[in-house]
């Protein structure tokens, strides 16, 4: 029936015997502006109701031959159940078509005759306007019904609908999709037949008891990879089913409890106390190690302020501190790690080393505090630094000792050169000058051992400092090859120093040594060809170079050859071939100058030394002494010495020497007697010769300086 068709309110169906009552009945409907159609019979009344109609009106004689036919008809169709039926009886109480006990009866509007046609029409509009505010109501429940399962299908919890014995009325798609399962396979059925995991006797037993109560229900489920929340709430019809799928919370709360777990295991067995604080400082966590180190249980300590494990002023300063980082995020601890120091429980204070990490949780800021007691670090600590200064004490002893025995083992040695010098002038065509050459030798020798292990010692010791300065290379490499032309002549070896005009960055002393110590080691095992010494430009750097054709050294040996006493083809130990401290010495002083040295060699070929030095600029030129080089007896005429020694071996040696130099000589033990023999003297000393040591803490040149000024005083 189409409840949109403007005839509903004005067609009504009239069955009716047909006659007088038929046609009057059809009359007053229609003057009244009601469309009448009349009926032969219930069967056509039935076909005109499917047409659509609004009403019928039938009196109790047509009723009687179809009576069941048109319950039946009504039945048939929802929409009519309700359909407006007027019947015309002779009385309104007592019908014989109808009793009480006929669905008719409850149905149909009984009216009795006679009655007038404006009766009748307004027992019609009513039963019309009646059916329409049904229609309206059913159209508003239904829109209603729709709204409520658009939202229940848009809500993410599952959700179904049973009825008071418990079968599904209605599921949403969320439920569906849920557990797998068609909603034609629900609709109908006992829910704890339908979803899976629900077939339990305990669920069921739930279910029934809210049905039953009409009492909110909650209860989880498991399922095999699935955890559901229920709430069971009552309706009007049954109970209606929320199923949240917490699966995932519950996995996460799970692994949480499990990293709790193992964070808990890991902080409890861990051998550095650890104590965990909120943002007031209350404690939170204590190990079992803070236990060992405070003194504290773990339960005497928990929400109490961690300032008990400080001492003063820790303790008062702490909570300031951790509220201004709360507030400002300026942190002088946490993400550092510093010394404090801890008090124990019995008042006890020891070091530690303290690293702080702040971290949140719950909306809560946290700070984990990992502590290590560095009381034996502490004496480690200081047992270092007291061996640090009685190094440093036994260095400063060694350094004195080593400036003593330069100078007090050198003495003697350099007296008797003199004196060997003296007695070898003396002696010059006599049988016993072979012998004192020999002693002369050995003295060299002696000489060399005794130079070459105190100047190790002295650089080991430290007691030599480079005085860094920018000088020309040329002049060194000048004077050197001026040095060594007339050994290597003597060993009928060709020497070539290529002068170079660079300027290079150094201690000029400590330079000429290294390059004097490897000039003299190619002397050495060079038996014929020639030594080159030069310089070649590489960036910022000069290397010097210093090539040989002597006998090369093994591939085996290029990392010995700067160990000391080590020496390649000399298993005699020929002192003529040196000692083996030369490349040492040569090691220790690019060492300390962090200039690199480097070697190649072939054996049976030759040798290449080379010392890398940085370039310098253009300082004023480095005044060197030029050494002269003829022999003292045909350049030096008589002249006049004084010389100042406070060892009177060795300053009678040198005087012997010096006069065989055809020299006056004026021995001095100190400043005073030279001062006073210059005195006295009838004429200045053309030079001064004077030990740089003397007695009473003086030195040469403050007694030359006394010497000299006396004499611009006579």
């Amino acid at each position: 029936m189409n409840r949109s068709d403007a005839r509903l309110d004005k067609r009504v169906l009239v069955l009716a015997p047909q006659g007088r009552d038929s046609a009057l009945l059809c009359e007053s409907l229609n003057q009244a502006g009601i469309e009448a159609v009349p009926c032969t019979g219930i069967g056509t009344l039935c076909e005109r109701m499917a047409e659509g109609a609004s009403a019928a009106v039938i009196t109790e004689e047509a009723l009687r031959p179809g009576l069941n036919q048109l319950v039946a008809t009504l039945n048939s169709q929802p929409a009519w159940s309700d359909f407006p039926l007027v019947l015309l009886t002779e009385s309104r109480d007592v019908t014989p078509a109808l009793s009480p006990t006929d669905e008719l009866w409850w149905k149909a509007t009984i009216l009795p005759r006679p009655i007038s046609p404006e009766t009748l029409l307004s027992v019609i509009r009513v039963a019309l306007r009646s059916r329409q505010r049904q229609y309206q109501l059913r159209d508003h429940i239904a829109a209603d019904r729709q709204r409520m399962v658009e939202i229940l299908e848009g809500i993410g919890d599952g959700f179904v609908s049973l009825t008071r014995d418990g079968r599904c009325a209605y599921v949403n798609s969320t439920l569906v999709t849920m557990y797998g399962v068609a909603r034609e396979a629900l609709l109908g059925r006992m829910i704890w037949e339908a979803l899976p995991g629900w077939d339990h006797e305990p669920i069921r037993a739930q279910l029934m008891r809210a049905l039953d109560s009409h009492h909110t229900l909650d209860f989880d489920i498991r399922r095999p990879q699935a955890w559901h929340e229920v709430r069971c709430s009552p309706s009007a019809d049954g109970l209606s089913i929320f199923i949240n799928d917490v699966t995932a919370r519950k996995e996460a709360e799970h692994t949480k409890q499990e990293q709790d777990a193992k964070y808990r295991a890991i902080v409890e067995t861990a051998v550095d106390p650890t104590v965990v604080i909120d943002e007031t400082g209350l404690i939170q966590s204590f190990n079992r190690a803070a236990e060992a180190a405070f003194g504290w249980k773990a339960d005497e300590v928990i929400e109490r302020n961690v300032s008990l494990l400080m001492p003063e002023p820790y303790r008062s300063a702490h909570d300031g501190y951790l509220a201004r980082y709360v507030r400002t995020g300026e942190a002088r601890i946490i993400g550092l790690g510093r010394e404090v120091l801890g008090q124990r429980r019995d008042g006890s204070t020891f070091p530690l080393h303290l690293s702080v990490a702040a971290w949140q949780a719950g909306g809560k800021r946290y700070f984990t505090g990992i502590m290590r007691d560095i009381t034996e670090s502490k004496k480690a600590e200081q047992a270092i630094l007291a061996a640090r200064d009685e190094a440093e004490r036994a260095n400063l002893a060694k350094s004195r000792f080593l400036a003593a025995a330069s100078h007090d083992l050198r003495q003697p040695a350099q007296s008797l050169v003199f004196l060997v010098a003296a007695l070898a002038g003396k002696l010059r065509d006599h049988p016993a000058l072979p012998v004192v050459e020999r002693i002369n030798d050995s003295l060299d020798a002696l000489r060399m051992l005794l130079d070459g292990i105190l100047d190790i010692s002295k650089l080991d010791a430290g007691v030599v400092v480079p005085e860094v300065v920018e000088f020309p290379i040329g002049s060194i490499l000048r004077r050197l090859g001026d040095e060594y032309r007339l050994q290597a002549v003597q060993r009928r070896l060709d020497i070539r120093v290529v002068w170079s005009g660079a300027h290079v960055r150094s201690d000029p002393a400590l330079l000429e040594r290294i390059l004097r110590n490897l000039i003299e080691n190619a002397l050495r095992y060079t038996q014929q060809g020639r030594i080159v010494v030069g310089c070649r430009r590489r960036g910022k750097d000069v290397r010097i170079i210093v090539a040989d054709t002597g006998i090369g050294i093994p591939a085996d040996q290029l990392g010995l050859i700067f160990e000391e006493f080590h020496q390649v083809g000399n298993p005699e130990r020929d002192r003529s071939q040196g000692l083996g401290l030369g490349l040492a010495i040569v090691r220790r002083l690019s060492s300390m100058l962090g200039h690199k040295v480097q070697v190649h060699s072939v054996l049976g070929r030759g040798s290449c030394f080379a010392l890398t030095v940085p370039l310098g600029g253009a300082p004023k030129p480095l005044v060197l002494p030029i050494e002269p080089d003829m022999a003292p007896d045909t350049w030096m005429p008589i002249r006049r010495a004084l010389v100042i020694d406070d060892e009177e071996i060795v300053r009678t040696s040198l005087a012997m020497m010096l006069e065989d130099w055809r020299f006056e000589v004026i021995a001095a033990g100190s400043g005073e007697e030279a001062v006073d023999a210059v005195t006295r003297s009838d004429r200045p000393p053309d030079i001064i010769i004077a030990d740089y040591r003397l007695r009473a803490g003086h030195t040469g040149i403050e007694a030359a300086r006394d010497v000299q000024k006396a004499l611009a005083g006579c």
